[in-house]
């Protein structure tokens, strides 16, 4: 089950699906793996960018 964090102008902040946390910036995310042992947790960021536009 899927829960999801939405700010007032209600653009989703943060979703929790099992297994791992995804926490939205605008146009990017980190995505944090809940289920790890590892210290600290595996973290993979993506940024999303218009073809045509600059980052």
């Amino acid at each position: 089950m899927s829960t999801f964090v939405y700010d007032a102008d209600g653009n989703q902040l943060v979703r929790r699906n099992p297994g791992k946390t995804t926490l939205t910036f605008g146009t990017d995310e980190l995505i944090v793996d809940t289920v790890s042992t590892a210290t600290p947790k595996p973290q993979t960021g993506i940024r999303l960018v218009p073809y045509g536009a600059e980052a």
